[in-house]
């Protein structure tokens, strides 16, 4: 056997490294998505910024406004001094702490008692613009405004949030199981180590071959998750979502762009990591040539 021939991978070797590029690329992928699944249901920081994002602050607050004045035609009272008090930090608070509620629901599998929404001012604007009316009327118009808002900061409320978690944790394990979930991003990336690792030594006798598995792996993980991001947008979730709630349209589709910039970027050194990696085996390929 001459000396060059010796210096290459046998046949057999190049074949079961393809296959261990596959599963690199398969195995990366699963990370990469159940990584930004984990952090779409339990990442206190994109629920925060979601919840609280100006588009879904104004729309809370406009959709409040036109509320009052439905109310206020019904049950005639001047609108303009109890739309005066909708304040926007106050809506901000609340959103915040029904984030944190939630971040709390699906991290630890507890329900807590749901966060309600209560504002003095608002409430004393009302009683306020309603002093010469019935004070049932007056309870009403509070107790109507407050149910609004409720709904539209938690538009699933406790019937299906914190009633259905119990019913869950009575049949199952859910703190037990979310912690299952949440280690599925690290159980990829360790699998996909020994992926690599398995390309390296298949292709020990050419190390500078493996650079061309190593690309391949790469750039197929980036057009994967482009393709995933491709499904995403045809199912048009944030739509769907909006038909039964505009605001949780609103912050489904601000999570989402949130989660597409950062995967977008992810992307870019994945398909740029790919063409590094081809393009040096191709140089040392000419090199030896």
């Amino acid at each position: 056997m001459s000396a060059k021939k010796a210096g290459r991978a046998f046949l057999p070797e190049r074949g079961l490294t393809w296959i261990a590029a596959f599963l690199l690329t398969a195995l990366l992928t699963v990370f990469l998505l159940s990584a930004f699944a984990v952090q779409a249901m339990t990442s206190a920081r994109l629920h925060l910024q979601s919840a609280t994002s100006s588009g879904v602050v104004n729309g809370q607050v406009d959709s409040i406004r036109e509320y009052i004045d439905l109310l206020a035609k019904e049950y005639d009272f001047s609108a303009e001094e109890v739309k005066a008090t909708v304040s926007r930090d106050e809506l901000e608070a609340y959103n915040r702490s029904a984030a944190e509620w939630l971040t709390r629901l699906l991290t630890e599998g507890q329900s807590e008692a749901v966060p309600r929404w209560y504002s003095a001012d608002l409430e004393n604007a009302v009683y306020s613009a309603m002093s010469g009316q019935k004070a049932e009327d007056a309870n009403t118009v509070v107790t109507e405004l407050s149910r609004k808002i409720d709904r539209m900061v938690f538009p699933l409320r406790e019937t299906v949030l914190a009633t259905g978690l119990n019913i869950a944790n009575s049949k199952a394990d859910l703190p037990g199981i979310i912690r299952t979930v949440r280690k599925l991003p690290l159980l990829g990336l360790g699998l996909s180590f020994l992926a690599a690792g398995m390309i390296a030594l298949l292709m020990g006798r050419e190390i500078t071959r493996s650079m061309k598995y190593y690309g391949t792996a790469l750039a197929g993980t980036g057009f994967t998750v482009i393709a995933a991001w491709i499904v995403i947008l045809f199912l048009r979730l944030n739509t769907e979502a909006a038909e039964a709630s505009a605001v949780l349209g609103q912050e489904i589709g601000s999570m989402a762009g949130i989660l597409a910039l950062e995967s977008g970027i992810v992307t870019l050194f994945l398909l740029a990591g790919g063409y590094l990696c081809l393009h040096l085996y191709r140089k040392k390929k000419w090199e030896k040539a």
